[in-house]
């Protein structure tokens, strides 16, 4: 209820809804009432350029259709009987001294502007017919509809529903400030719901939206304009122009800056050694310690144990696994080396706690538990780094674990301890190319930096040497010959290390009995001790092919009997 007032405290205007726009718009009585404001339509219309702002009514001059002057005048009717009721009720209230609700208001004005259509009814040209745009939500709802059926069907349900939740973020939007028109999908629209995004995101502080995220929720509403309402046969009618939206820019944290980043050997083996947790936690650390091996994706998890989604074989001894990745539809080899295979086989029968059939539900589980484990095995070591805000963050590595950090873990191994350049490590991993490897995983350390360089050095100086050697070579061989000399010289090493003659008869290609001599051969010596390349032991001088063959047999037997009773540290 309102105190009884004044009568300079109730007053009345007429106002109209779009005063700026090229066409009719609606004419609203705006009554105030002490605090209270209340507004009112009255029934009609009239051209914005017709409107006499001060004296709050239509105008009228010989330069006007007919049409036009015939609608002013109805609507000046329609004020003025307005007026006059309004007096009435105004006159009331002051005489009689009364308090009055908002309702009581809204019922009296409600019933004067009845009471004025009762009269007009007559007139059939006193409003326009009122032609309704749809509102930008309705649009959009259609439009997200429509561009994950037609356009984008393959999209993960997991895509589309962060796309819609996106979208839900504008229709909160649209709640907050009490706007849902068409005229939001303009640039204007999209400029004014970017300055919004980023004044309520400083008002939040930390805990706001970062600029990446700001792009990513405007970008999805820029996306369902130009590639649908824009440009869809059902929304032609609407005439709605495609908008070009200006990225904020983005805090991209680099190298060490990451708050992502790969685990030391010394981490892995704490994590691997860790004898505190139970069954269910067990299950779980496996399943960290797989993917730091396996380098797929957590989306992925579930194929590595189904037989049906994925493609065994064996090359050179080596087993891999070939599966297709849910988030890029890109084949991705999965190297099964030992770690791999023994957890493979740990839960080829299945799991007692972990359920891998629902991908979000196994994936929010499995980075909460991952924490737990990660502080049971005291792998709490302060992290610090850059949030998307630019923000520096100094917390426990417990507390930021996550699956993806299993994906660093293998790449930057895979770099700078197996060796892997980028581009096959592309190939590991399941991405199109090496640029996710440099730009995103490839984290390096001033030492990683140096160590590459060393690398590279060596391998460009060891190609110069190998250029030189061979040059040299066929500069004193004949061109002819030097095929042949190659194949008998790699038969008589393989002949020395016992390979029997009769089975290479019919071997005659170079690079195929190259594969034999340092597979089955080589690496043999190698581990027994004798660090040389297999045609330097069969060199010997002054020995026919029998005695460097016997030779070089008696040399593994002492070799081997040497490490068969040294003693055991």
């Amino acid at each position: 209820m309102v105190d009884s007032l004044c009568a300079n405290q109730m007053s009345l205007n007429f106002n109209l809804r779009e005063p700026k726009g090229n066409k009719s718009t609606n004419v609203y009585a705006v009554v105030k009432y002490g605090k209270i404001q209340l507004k009112f339509s009255i029934g009609c219309k009239v051209n914005c350029w017709q409107w006499d702002k001060k004296k709050q009514c239509p105008i009228i001059n010989d330069k006007m259709s007919d049409d036009d002057v015939k609608n002013n005048i109805k609507v000046m009717n329609v004020i003025a009987s307005f007026k006059f009721g309004f007096l009435d009720f105004f006159l009331y209230i002051c005489r009689n001294s009364i308090t009055i609700s908002r309702e009581e208001i809204k019922e009296y004005i409600n019933n004067i502007i009845n009471c004025i259509n009762v009269n007009m009814a007559n007139n059939q040209n006193l409003k326009k017919p009122v032609i309704r745009t749809p509102k930008a939500s309705t649009l959009l709802n259609k439009a997200f509809d429509i561009y994950y059926t037609e356009i984008s069907p393959s999209t993960r349900e997991s895509s589309k529903r962060i796309e819609k939740g996106k979208l839900n973020a504008f229709f909160s939007y649209c709640d907050e400030i009490g706007k849902d028109k068409m005229s939001m999908l303009s640039a204007k629209g999209m400029n004014e719901y970017k300055a919004f995004l980023m004044k309520r995101s400083k008002q939040i502080g930390e805990k706001g939206d970062s600029n990446k995220t700001i792009n990513n929720k405007c970008k999805t509403i820029a996306k369902l304009i130009n590639s649908v309402l824009a440009t869809h046969n059902d929304f032609l009618r609407y005439r709605i122009p495609k908008v070009e939206y200006v990225n904020l820019e983005e805090v991209k944290a680099k190298g060490e800056e990451k708050k992502r980043r790969p685990l030391t050997k010394e981490e892995m083996k704490q994590l691997i050694d860790c004898d505190t947790l139970d069954e269910k936690e067990q299950e779980f650390r496996d399943l960290f310690v797989l993917e730091c091996n396996g380098s797929y994706r957590i989306s992925d998890t579930a194929k590595l144990f189904d037989t049906s989604k994925q493609y065994r074989t064996t090359i050179g001894g080596n087993e891999f696994i070939v599966i297709n990745t849910q988030k890029e539809n890109i084949i991705s080899v999965i190297w099964v080396n030992d770690i791999v295979k023994a957890i493979l086989s740990k839960y080829e029968k299945g799991f007692k706690y972990v359920d891998l059939t629902n991908e979000t539900s196994y994936k929010s589980q499995f980075n909460r538990i991952i924490k737990k484990i990660f502080q049971k095995a005291k792998l709490d070591t302060i992290e610090t780094y850059i949030d998307a805000k630019g923000i520096e963050h100094k917390e426990k590595l417990c507390d930021i674990i996550g699956s993806h950090f299993a994906r660093y873990t293998f790449i930057y191994h895979g770099l700078f301890e197996m060796g892997f350049t980028p581009s096959e490590l592309a190939d590991f991993t399941g991405h199109a190319n090496e640029q996710m490897i440099n730009e995103v995983y490839a984290i390096y350390t001033t030492d990683d930096k140096v160590k590459k360089a060393a690398r590279s050095l060596e391998r460009v100086l060891g190609k110069k040497k190998e250029t030189i050697n061979t040059t040299k070579s066929r500069i004193t061989k004949n061109t002819i010959n030097e095929q042949d000399d190659l194949i008998r010289e790699i038969k008589e090493a393989l002949y020395c290390l016992g390979a029997d003659l009769n089975e290479l008869a019919d071997i005659n290609d170079y690079h195929e009995l190259n594969v034999i001599l340092y597979n089955q051969y080589h690496m043999k010596l190698v581990e027994l001790g004798i660090d040389k390349d297999v045609k330097e032991v069969y060199r010997l001088d002054g020995l026919s092919l029998s005695d460097k063959r016997k030779t070089i047999k008696e040399l593994v037997e002492d070799i081997t009997l040497k490490m068969a009773t040294e003693p055991l540290e």
